[in-house]
Parts: structure tokens; C-alpha cells; sequence
């Protein structure tokens, strides 16, 4: 297998990591020998990409692409990292096992699309996972595919724990389903001005006030 390996810490900026052919058996391990939450591998692709391999420790993924390009996530193995992964444009699309169960959070910012369509795995997302959506954001949910987290930010609002689903919902598209099963901490405070903004404005935080 191929390795790619952050120093703890590190931020590496590429402009894709792929396996050379979807039908390839080669493997790329991401990984960290420590576990800092700040170690990040930043992906600003320039080209759709297929990625067979796993993102192991703490390492946070940025999927930032220079165009509407697709990230397809094809692993056939659980992706161990506790980092973020941080969608900020594009598609990223889970297919066969591939999974960020243990990651802190899962960030789909403005016109980015987190899609589930090929996702073979029973848990990609889970209810470690605290799943932040954006103004733009789209989920695509098969029929018959039901997704659980733990916490689900909603342009800066957590949701209450409950069944979401296209029917109400149109940030997500397709016949599947999310389901939210834990309540926001008491206390907890968001950033919800998608725009920048003065830290000290309480309007700026969700709910209301300055933490």
C-alpha cells in the first residue's frame, strides 16, 4: 500500500490524492503518529478523484476542490481518525465501507453535497458525530438508507433529536433518512453568521449570546 504520513501538527495542502483506477487494489493510508486534532491534510482537487484507502489517528480532511468536482470515498474499510472532516465545495461521495464514524464532526458548508448514493456501509456517519450543515448544504439519502448522528447543527441551530427526512427537509434529497439522537449539551453555544462577524455580537451565536 501507498502511505502518506502528517507530521503531528502539520497541515499538508495537495491538489488530490487518488488510487491510479477504481478497479486498482491499491490502498493509501493517511495517517499521524500522534493524535493532535490539528493535524490537517487539506485537499484542494482540481479533478474528480477516487480514493481507495483510509484516514487513520487524528487527521482532519478539508475537502476543498478549485471546481465542482467529486471526492469519491471508496474505501473498504472504517476510517479510525477522531479529526473533522470539513467539506467546503464539491461532492464528497461515500461508497463501499468507507466510513468517518469516530470523527469529532462533519462540517457541508454553502453549495457542498455530502453524498451517501453508493454507501455501502451500514454506519459512515454515526452517533459519535456531531454533523454540521450549512446554508446550501445538500445530503443525498438513498431509499432505504437510514443515517444516524448524534448531533445535527442546522445553519447554526441544533436540531432536536427526530426522524429527518425530504419531506421536510430541503437539505436532503433522495428517500433515505437521518436521524438525530442526542439533545445539544446545555450551555453550548454556535457560530451561526455563515458571513464572518464580530465575536463579541451576541446575534452572532446560537442561541442568542455570547459564550
Amino acid at each position: 500500500p501507498g502511505e502518506v504520513r502528517i507530521k503531528d501538527g502539520e497541515t499538508i495542502v495537495i491538489n488530490t490524492i487518488k488510487s491510479s483506477d477504481p478497479n486498482s487494489s491499491k490502498k493509501i493510508i493517511v495517517r499521524t503518529l500522534a493524535n493532535n486534532p490539528e493535524t490537517f491534510l487539506h485537499i484542494k482537487a482540481d479533478q474528480d478523484t477516487y480514493f481507495d484507502g483510509i484516514f487513520t489517528k487524528s487527521i482532519s480532511v478539508i475537502y476543498n476542490p478549485k471546481g465542482n468536482y467529486t471526492f469519491t470515498f471508496a474505501s473498504v474499510a472504517a476510517s479510525e481518525t477522531v479529526g473533522t472532516l470539513d467539506i467546503q465545495g464539491g461532492t464528497f461521495k461515500f461508497a463501499n465501507e468507507a466510513s468517518f464514524a469516530n470523527a469529532e464532526s462533519i462540517i457541508v458548508r454553502d453549495s457542498a453535497v455530502m453524498d451517501f448514493t453508493d454507501s455501502q456501509s451500514a454506519n459512515p456517519v454515526s452517533e459519535n458525530n456531531i454533523l454540521n450543515i450549512r446554508k446550501g448544504a445538500k445530503l443525498k439519502i438513498p431509499e432505504g438508507k437510514e443515517l444516524r448522528v448524534g448531533k445535527l447543527l442546522y445553519k447554526g441551530v441544533y436540531l432536536s433529536p427526530a426522524t429527518y427526512t425530504s419531506a421536510s427537509c430541503d437539505w436532503i434529497e433522495g428517500g433515505g433518512s437521518i436521524v438525530v439522537t442526542k439533545n445539544a449539551d446545555a450551555g453550548v453555544k454556535t457560530w451561526a453568521n455563515d458571513n464572518g462577524g464580530v465575536w463579541s455580537a451576541s446575534s452572532n451565536w446560537s442561541p442568542n449570546g455570547v459564550p
